[in-house]
């Protein structure tokens, strides 16, 4: 095992996140396996960023961020009308 620096405001947060792991586990977390679960939870949001990417890729004359904003457009409309029944 290797030694590593960190800022005491990165210690901090590093902390807070294995408390929170804590909570919802009921299982005591070291700094090691918060770092490999921010790892893991970086790897899944790209992995699913490069899904979405796949699903825009036949889609000609619209940007990636305009469909994600029609996407989220639409949310919040379908959000409304569920709201009001």
């Amino acid at each position: 095992m290797e030694t590593i620096q960190l800022k005491d405001e990165t210690k901090t947060k590093l902390t807070q996140i294995a408390h929170d792991i804590e909570k919802e586990t009921g299982q005591p977390v070291n700094i090691d396996e918060v770092i490999s679960f921010l790892i893991e939870e970086h790897l899944e949001k790209k992995k699913n960023w490069d899904q979405f990417e796949l699903f825009l890729k036949p889609l000609k004359n619209i940007s990636k961020e305009q469909l994600l904003n029609e996407l989220k457009k639409g949310r919040k409309e379908d959000e409304k009308i569920i709201s009001s029944n």
